[in-house]
């Protein structure tokens, strides 16, 4: 048999070329990421939403909303320990039970899961019920309407630094008229 043939039937030399195939196959894929290009399969626009804390910088001048992003970057939870959005009372929802309520001076407003779109986006527009739990008050009040969307900044989002997500709240029933529509938040 001659020499080619044994070095090509020898294990050594599959061992060569299955590595030869191994590392070609490492150099496209790291190509194709160094040039932005995913692989099947892979979805780009979910790398800026992450998962974990968003909340309003202190004294930004924008209503306080705070979110927590779960299940790569599809759900915010706005349950009562997961976020909500805070702000002063205003003078009619006071009125609903001015004993309890006139000590408080702010409300956390908690709403249901809202699905977040693949273009990053999320809304809620509907009524909520606040509970003992979240104004302190004796009472629990209802159809309350609560307007709030926002969509995710696509992008490179950095840690404390960068603002990740910006949107809109009305709860003109709950919050006083002063209230700031807009929101920006930063990724915790």
């Amino acid at each position: 048999m001659p020499v080619h043939l044994r070095r090509l039937l020898s294990g050594a030399t599959v061992h060569r070329v299955r590595s030869r195939r191994f590392l070609v196959s490492i150099g496209i894929l790291m190509a194709m990421a160094g040039a932005g290009v995913a692989p099947a399969g892979a979805s780009p626009t979910k790398s800026t939403i992450h998962d974990g804390f968003y909340s309003s910088q202190a004294g930004s001048g924008r209503a306080d909303v705070e979110l927590t992003v779960v299940g790569n970057g599809t759900k915010v939870l706005m349950g009562l320990k997961e976020g909500g959005v805070s702000c002063t009372e205003s003078p009619s929802f006071i009125a609903l039970d001015p004993n309890e309520l006139s000590s408080l001076g702010f409300i956390v407003v908690r709403l249901p899961t809202l699905a977040i779109s693949p273009s990053g986006a999320f809304s809620f527009n509907g009524d909520v019920t606040l509970t003992p739990v979240e104004t302190g008050a004796t009472m629990t009040f209802s159809n309350l309407p609560v307007t709030l969307s926002g969509h995710f900044i696509k992008g490179k989002i950095v840690n404390h630094k960068t603002i990740a997500v910006v949107g809109t709240f009305s709860a003109p029933d709950i919050c006083v008229a002063g209230t700031p529509r807009t929101f920006s938040d930063q990724w915790d």
